[in-house]
């Protein structure tokens, strides 16, 4: 029984025309008289697969150089602009970086926004200990009944600490009768508009930042971050000098660096392609 080896290649094969009779014939198996008709069909699916990878491992390398070559181009391309045009764009480019910090500076001075952490724990459960709350100016976030303030409250001419708690009660006068949630009694003092400083809009759990597993994988984290090997940029190189063409070509056709970078996707089927030293080890020069 005969089988066709083009007829096991793959669909999903790369269309590299030029350089698939060489990676077949680089993976093509030796298949003799004495091997059965399982051993074939086995050797002709291994050898498929190999051709596959071969040929995707090619393609890669080959789109890999191609975007570096684009990015290159463009590169040069901004390089060869006057220089009035090149300052025009650097100022356009610092000044919308300046106009959005500045604007969201500018927002966050107006909205009041800031941070503070919970000191005791008089609204447990909703606030921890420790625990991050973010907090706006009362003219953006009006407080009402449920929400929590931070204000300064007066017990006759004593000006206590700022506190968050929750309000129960908006009494007649427009003060605000206040609770812990903790705590079984309202607050002995009431909270007037001139002494609400902020209103709580969100609250951020910090409990587990104390978990010793939680800073043990933090800081196992961050060495791998930091010592974790990266890929020499000399194998980098040598992969993309390696999908170049016999003459130094990229491939592309002529050749020529101020040609079209957008012809970057270009059809690898209509293409000189230098992939048979990209195979495989065994295939050569050919």
């Amino acid at each position: 029984m005969s089988i066709d080896l083009r007829s096991a290649k793959p669909s999903a094969t790369p269309a590299i025309s030029d350089d698939i009779e060489v990676i077949e014939d680089e993976f093509t198996p030796e298949i003799t008289s004495d091997m059965s008709e399982k051993q074939r069909k086995k050797a002709l699916k291994k050898a498929a697969a190999n051709r596959k990878e071969a040929a995707d491992k090619a393609f890669n390398k080959r789109q890999k150089f191609l975007k570096k070559r684009q990015a290159e181009r463009k590169k040069a391309a901004l390089k060869a602009q006057p220089m009035w045009r090149r300052a025009m764009r650097q100022v356009v480019s610092w000044g919308s970086l300046v106009l959005i910090i500045g604007g969201l500076f500018i927002a966050i001075f107006w909205a009041g926004l800031s941070v503070a952490f919970v000191r005791t724990g008089s609204m447990r459960p909703a606030y921890q200990p420790g625990d991050l709350i973010i907090v706006a100016s009362p003219k953006i976030v009006q407080p009402q009944v449920g929400s929590v303030i931070v204000a300064t409250p007066k017990i006759g001419e004593d000006q206590l600490p700022a506190i968050a708690h929750r309000i129960i009660k908006v009494n007649e006068d427009g003060s605000f009768t206040t609770k812990g949630d903790y705590n079984p009694e309202p607050d002995a003092w009431r909270d007037y508009p001139e002494n609400v400083q902020r209103t709580v809009v969100a609250h951020v759990p910090m409990g587990w930042t104390k978990n010793p597993a939680v800073i043990a994988v933090g800081f196992t984290a961050a060495g791998l971050f930091m010592f974790w090997p990266t890929k020499p940029i000399a194998e980098d190189e040598e992969d993309l000098d390696s999908a170049e063409g016999p003459d130094g070509q990229s491939g592309d056709g002529d050749g020529d660096p101020n040609s079209d970078p957008g012809k970057a996707n270009i059809d690898l089927a209509d293409q000189p392609d230098p992939q048979k030293e990209l195979v495989g080890p065994g295939s050569g020069r050919r």
